[in-house]
């Protein structure tokens, strides 16, 4: 690599720290790309040599994110549906509260309406790829399961892939954006809840319904 090169590699690094820092402080409805240009000292028209726009941007910071959940599920150790669930379910759990700024910034991504920005975007079908290697590897499991007869089949496993992904980040979101009011005024630990959220999850996906695990 040059020094040209380089140079460039680092300034655009650091523009997506930059906006990393702000969507992180401001939220990304928040934030504007004036902010994003003075945390990293540098004009307006060096700023969109890089990134076209805003979105951009945020699928930069996206990706990072998606790397850190993604690196979690490289090795999943455990042979047993219903282990290997409850590992799914815990990581990704963990991740919310280790990560939450990215945490939130990958829920939004989910609950966005289809068109984000241009799907032929390399960096958008970056995101997409990721986001869906993790859905993929959640609906493999509840699949296995239920053709194994270890899991209730009532529900299609698509459905209850979509369900439960749904349902995690909904309580998982409600977890961070909440945390001061359940830890102060419920005397509730978002540990605990996770714990409690898990045990709902499997009564409600075992073949027979209030079978401990």
């Amino acid at each position: 690599m040059t020094k040209r090169s380089d140079k460039k590699v680092r300034l655009r690094e650091g523009i997506i720290d930059a906006a990393q820092t702000v969507f992180f402080e401001k939220g990304y409805q928040g934030s504007t790309m004036d902010d994003v240009c003075r945390c990293a000292n540098i004009s307006k028209r060096t700023l969109y040599v890089y990134f076209a726009s805003k979105e951009q941007l945020t699928m930069a910071v996206l990706n990072r994110g998606f790397d850190v959940l993604v690196m979690r599920f490289q090795t999943i150790e455990e042979n047993d549906v219903i282990e290997r669930l409850n590992w799914i379910i815990r990581t990704f759990v963990r991740f919310s509260i280790e990560h939450p700024d990215y945490f939130l910034l990958i829920a939004q991504f989910e609950n966005q309406s289809e068109v984000f920005i241009s799907p032929q975007d390399d960096a958008v079908m970056e995101v997409y790829r990721k986001a869906n290697h993790m859905f993929n590897i959640l609906h493999k499991c509840l699949k296995e399961g239920m053709e194994t007869n270890v899991l209730a089949d009532h529900v299609d496993p698509m459905n209850a892939a979509i369900i439960l992904w749904s349902s995690l980040f909904g309580i998982c979101t409600t977890m961070i954006k909440k945390r001061h009011y359940m830890k102060y005024e419920l005397n509730r630990s978002a540990e605990e809840i996770a714990e409690d959220t898990l045990a709902l999850l499997r009564y409600a996906l075992l073949k027979k319904s209030g079978e401990n695990l």
